[in-house]
């Protein structure tokens, strides 16, 4: 039945009672049951005068069933919430003991929206969802504009005209809010480019009027009518140094400026004439004057000097001039000309085979070719129109020649010193001997062993005057021949042997503690050798197969190789491999770590993640494993394994059990004097099963224990508003406490308790607010060489949208647990999950202990971790930077790291698009800052490595990941030493830096076409897709090409991760403006390069391989520190590898560091070629061997 009859006829009949009463009619009075009384509040209805234990009903008041239905209500008020507006309105029941009141009509109210103006633009916030938003000139009448609704629910109004006075509502259901505060919409900002004289002005509004100010002073310049064009020009803008900008006026808004600007002053345009330089293009009002090339004055007064004209004469000849015109402070300068006799130009001289070329010489010149030695003359060309011209039969002498060139009687100086070339002779062999041909009439011709030592020397005769026949020799030799006449020596022959059917050489292939051999002639008998001291270890049976296995190789850092024996005849030795160690098997218990699959003999070695060795002394266990001992909970360790210089593949970083991640979503209901926790169980248990969860009430302190979710508290106090945390124990120990619950009051039934009594002001919906709310806990864990204390308390707040978590530690709990683990102690703040950014704060007394401890601090959450040595914040830095002494005694050092905003989160993604490469995960931000009242001051760049991790996506593996980048505000990407590691079921990339900023992790793949096949095809292709090296163009990477000094730089730098940083006046020969001068710059800083004793750096010289290695040596120490080797041991381990043949002794310890590593060989046995110059393919296999060995990736 519709409410208004049921209300009318309720009515009628109390009036009818009542009277009939009056009269005496009706013995008993009817009961009427109590009208509740209804109060509309924001989204929702208050319902008060609440008989308790009365059934409530709210209800639409157009009819229809109940819209929410509350059954013994205690309290005497209750909210029906949410309640959306609506226009028909609504109406409350109540019904005690069978009889019903009823309530008034009533509504609930929709929010007021708030509104914010920009450059034509107007944000409206605080909208409530679905609701329809509408914007309004001051007058009250509609923009014809729709708001276009945002991600967090604002509503944007774009393209508003520019004015003041505008207003936005919002409506639901009929229902129409109060209007939002009025806001004033200005003009955008004009474009202003500078021309030659005059400023050319864009991007403004039609009919708008443009002022043209000065920087200095704000000056007002000129002021345009109001332009209806595209476009506008200020003329005739003089060019100031202090710049100009722009604004526009419209609507009677004035705009901000536009970017600084100044118009442009032209160079003045410089010409030769005789003796004099006319000079034009001179700007109305600048000061002319004339510079010799080297910069000094000549005349600041032209001799004639009219209108953009000025002429300056009777200079010297030969000599460079330039001109320069300055107005206001700014200057421009001509190019440089020369005043000279009409003297002719050097020829090019060019040395080709017994001839030399001529070119770059006028046509008709008199050409003159003299010896140098003496300057003697001996040839001359007249009237030369063939360019370019040969002097030919020009027999090739020390001192070589040069060319001159007359024309019209002047001679020219000579052409830079040149020499023939003389013919390389060609070598042959039979079986008794070898033949040198193409010989220079009258040369001799000197035949080597490949030791260098000379066999023999002739010259040919008249009966073959081009050739030398040497008999006599050595088989299995190899020779090779040069010939030289008048002091001029020729490029050697290739090597040669008499011929002898030698079978080719075998292939082989490594593997774990085995060597595949392949290649070979079916039958062949197949030798294996020690490489370093050419020992034979196996010999096979004759093989008719096409592969073969030498068996239970030991592996050895001397390597080996693989010769093949055919009728008696050995063949050369196939390319020196090694063998890998097989990779040992890790397993955890309660403070120990078992390794199994260890090789007889080798050395088990045990390591923090970071690289640092903790054992390398485990104990031999009954079953055959080895044992590593007293290990702190939650520290994460990998094991190698090592034999005869050979290193194993590290096993899976594995964690020693520890306390367990703490719950999530941990939500009270109370009920009389007791509540029940709901919460999450963690994902992760610390490596041990969780046993059971503790619940703790705040306040009062009232812990329950409970296996499972839900836990009930009893004893709480009726009317106290409680909060709750739990922890989750485990055989090591308890979780940090998680966040706490909502809010709740226990209560008597009696006197409104019941079920979710929930206290504060709950979660708003819709729009957005500035405000932070903040919420304390006490006793947050943090774990000191993996045992947890509570000394530690979270502050959470909310910051631009974001959730930031802060922990903060007792200092003088800290210093005590500090004093009792002793040096090197690892100090993990765990922060709870669910936080966008989280930050681990510390007094400068709480680093200053850890750095006399040594200690590590580590921030540790759900999807990355930060580790960070405290010896790389200097506090006094710090201090100096926030204000001196009373900022060092009282400010704090914040360690950060948190998901970007959306804002800088949408620019990561742009920046890695534009490089065409794959974002794997979410990108994360890594800070570290000392604080002081409002300021602050960033730690940017460190000195040694500072680890940090990101956790994958659930269902990510390393196949999907290259590596990790630093991708820098500018937009620019570079890489960091990464590596993916898996730890209790989930890869992290782990990256190694020397900076901060915000990383992403991207999966790139690079392949060049010229590598396929090439020994270091493997390493190439890793080193490009991680953005180490670049190819040569069209797709290929020319392995076998030289490097400079300069791309060395450039690769080294990027493969550590060091941000490219210009150095001014780090060396002579390297400019600011060259591609390569930032990483050289970078190189420099880190020590990694020193130059030369004149200040050079010779960028493009080839670099050898001596120098190579030894900055690879100084690239380890980055990572590893200074090494402690002697020059007497590092010439022992070179010598043990017979590789001491013409090494440098500045580079003997360099070198001794990166072969015992492992990271540089020869080039053959007993040769490591060092002052040969290294080759693109070397570097690139170097270099991957260091960041591997270094275990960076």
């Amino acid at each position: 039945m519709d409410r208004r009859l049921i209300l009318r006829f309720t009515a009628i009949c109390m009036i009818v009672s009542l009277v009939m009463t009056m009269w005496g009619k009706v013995p008993v009075v009817l009961a009427a049951p109590t009208a509740p009384t209804v109060t509309s509040k924001l989204e929702s209805i208050e319902v008060s005068n609440v008989v308790s234990g009365a059934t409530l009903n709210l209800y639409r008041a157009s009819g229809g069933a109940p819209i929410f239905t509350v059954q013994d209500v205690t309290g005497p008020t209750y909210l029906f919430s949410p309640v959306v507006p609506d226009k028909d309105q609504y109406y409350v029941t109540q019904t005690v003991n069978g009889e019903i009141g009823y309530s008034p009509f009533v509504n609930s109210s929709l929010r007021q929206p708030q509104a914010s103006g920009d450059a034509e633009q107007v944000l409206v916030s605080n909208v409530y969802s679905g609701a329809e938003v509408r914007l309004y000139e001051s007058n009250g009448t509609q923009l014809n504009i729709t708001g276009e609704v945002q991600l967090d629910g604002t509503v944007l109004f774009k393209n508003v005209p520019v004015g003041q006075g505008y207003y936005a509502d919002q409506r639901i259901n009929g229902v129409v809010s109060l209007g939002s505060n009025q806001v004033t919409v200005t003009p955008k900002r004009p474009k202003a480019e500078g021309e030659p004289g005059q400023i050319t002005v864009s991007e403004f509004h039609s009919g708008a009027i443009l002022k043209l100010y000065q920087v200095n002073g704000g000056t007002l310049e000129a002021t345009s009518p109001p332009v209806t064009d595209p476009t506008y020009t200020f003329e005739s803008v003089v060019p100031r140094k202090s710049q100009y900008y722009v604004t526009q006026t419209f609507n009677n808004l004035e705009s901000i400026n536009s970017d600084f600007t100044s118009s442009i002053l032209p160079k003045p345009q410089a010409s030769v004439d005789g003796d004099s330089v006319k000079v034009s293009s001179i700007y109305p009002g600048a000061a002319v004057s004339l510079y010799k090339g080297d910069g000094s004055l000549v005349s600041d007064t032209p001799d004639v000097r009219q209108d953009d004209k000025a002429t300056f004469s009777h200079l010297n000849r030969r000599t460079y001039y330039y001109v320069q015109q300055t107005i206001n402070e700014v200057i421009s300068e001509s190019g440089t000309v020369y005043v000279s006799p009409d003297i002719p130009a050097a020829p090019v001289a060019q040395g080709k085979l017994e001839s030399i070329e001529v070119s770059g010489f006028t046509s008709g010149a008199t050409l003159k070719l003299y010896q140098k030695s003496d300057n003697s003359l001996i040839a001359t060309a007249d009237a030369v129109t063939q360019i370019p011209y040969l002097f030919q039969a020009v027999e090739p002498k020390t001192g070589g020649y040069y060319v001159t060139q007359t024309v019209n009687g002047e001679q020219s100086e000579n052409s830079e010193f040149v020499n023939s070339e003389l013919r390389h002779p060609e070598a042959s062999a039979d079986s008794s001997s070898v033949t040198i041909s193409n010989v220079y009439p009258g040369a001799t011709v000197s035949l080597y062993k490949k030791s260098g030592e000379l066999v023999s020397s002739d010259t040919p005769n008249l009966q073959q005057p081009d050739k030398v026949i040497f008999t006599g020799l050595e088989k299995r030799t190899q020779y090779y021949a040069q010939q030289q006449i008048n002091g001029v020596v020729s490029v050697t022959t290739s090597f040669i042997e008499l011929s002898i059917n030698t079978p080719g050489r075998p292939t082989a292939v490594k593997g774990t503690e085995y060597i595949d051999v392949s290649g070979f002639t079916s039958g062949a008998v197949l030798k294996l050798y020690e490489a370093e001291t050419d020992t034979l270890k196996a010999t096979s049976e004759p093989v008719t197969e096409s592969t073969y296995r030498f068996e239970n190789v030991i592996p050895d850092s001397r390597e080996y190789y693989v010769t093949q024996t055919v009728n008696g005849e050995e063949s050369n030795n196939s390319d020196f491999i090694g063998v890998d160690l097989r990779k040992p098997a890790g397993s955890v218990g309660i403070g120990y770590l078992d390794v199994d699959e260890v090789y007889p003999g080798a050395t088990v070695s045990l390591y923090l993640t970071d690289g640092t060795l903790v054992s390398d002394s485990p104990e031999l266990q009954s079953d055959g494993k080895m044992r590593f001992g007293n290990l702190p909970a939650g520290g994460e360790y990998y094991v190698v394994q090592s034999v005869n210089g050979v290193i194993s593949e590290a096993t899976p970083w594995l964690m020693i059990p520890t306390v367990p991640h703490a719950p999530k979503n941990v939500k009270a209901t109370t009920g009389n004097a007791q509540a029940t926790i709901t919460f999450d169980i963690p994902r992760q248990d610390g490596g041990s099963p969780i046993t059971e969860y503790e619940v703790t009430a705040s306040p009062g302190n009232i812990q329950v224990k409970g296996a499972s979710s839900p836990i009930t508290i009893t004893g709480l106090t009726n009317g106290t508003s409680y909060t709750f945390t739990v922890k989750a124990i485990n055989a090591v120990g308890s979780s940090l406490a998680s966040t706490p619950s909502n809010a709740v009051i226990p209560a008597l039934p009696s006197s409104g308790g019941g079920s979710d009594s929930s206290s504060g002001s709950g979660n708003a919906t819709g729009g957005t607010s500035s405000s932070t709310q903040t919420t304390v806990s006490q006793g947050i864990n943090v774990l000191v060489n993996g045992v947890s204390e509570q000394i530690g308390f979270l502050t959470q707040t909310t910051r631009e949208g974001q959730v930031v978590s802060k922990v903060g530690v007792d200092p003088e709990k800290l210093k005590q647990k500090l004093a009792a683990e002793g040096p090197g102690a690892l100090v993990t703040i765990l922060v709870p999950s669910g936080a966008d950014v989280l930050i681990g704060e510390l007094d400068s007394s709480m680093i200053r202990d850890m750095q006399q401890s040594k200690a590590v601090l580590k921030l540790q959450t759900d999807f990355a971790t930060y580790s960070l040595p405290v010896q790389q914040i200097s506090l006094d830095s710090l201090a100096q930077g926030l204000g001196g002494d009373k900022a060092l005694q009282d400010m704090k050092i914040q360690v950060e790291m948190g998901k970007p905003s959306q804002a800088e989160s949408d620019a990561v993604n742009r920046s890695l698009q534009q490089n065409q490469f794959t974002l794997q995960g979410m990108p994360v931000e890594f800070k570290v800052r000392g604080t002081y009242g409002d300021q602050s001051v960033d730690i940017h760049q460190f000195n040694t490595y500072v680890e940090r991790t990101i956790t994958l996506e659930k269902g990510k593996t390393q196949s999907g990941i290259t590596t990790g980048v630093v991708v820098n505000p500018d937009g620019t990407v570079r890489h960091v030493p990464t590596r993916i590691v898996l730890r209790d079921g989930r890869y992290e990339a782990v990256i190694n830096s020397l900076s901060n900023s915000t990383y992403a992790l991207i999966f790139n793949q690079v392949q060049f076409d010229d590598v396929a096949g090439h020994w270091a095809q493997n390493a190439v292709n890793d080193m490009a897709s991680r953005k180490i090296i670049e190819g040569t163009g069209n797709g290929n990477f020319s392995p076998d090409q030289y490097m400079t000094r300069a791309e060395f730089a450039v690769i080294i730098t990027r493969a550590l991760g060091i941000a490219p940083k210009a150095l001014n006046s780090t060396y002579s020969d390297v400019p600011q403006n060259v591609w390569y001068s930032a990483a050289v710059g970078s190189a420099r800083e880190y020590n990694l390069i020193q130059g030369y004793a004149d200040g050079s750096y010779q960028p493009d010289r080839n670099i050898t391989r001596e120098e190579a290695i030894l900055l690879l040596a100084r690239a380890m120490e980055l990572r590893t520190g200074p090494a402690s080797i002697t020059e007497q041991q590092a010439r022992q381990i070179i010598a043990d590898r017979g590789l001491e043949k013409g090494i440098s002794s500045w580079a003997i310890k360099g070198a001794a560091q990166m072969i015992e590593a492992g990271i540089v060989t020869g080039r053959s046995k007993g040769d490591l070629a060092p002052d040969a110059f290294v080759t693109r393919a070397e570097v690139t296999q170097m270099v991957a061997r260091l960041l591997s060995k270094a275990g960076l990736i």
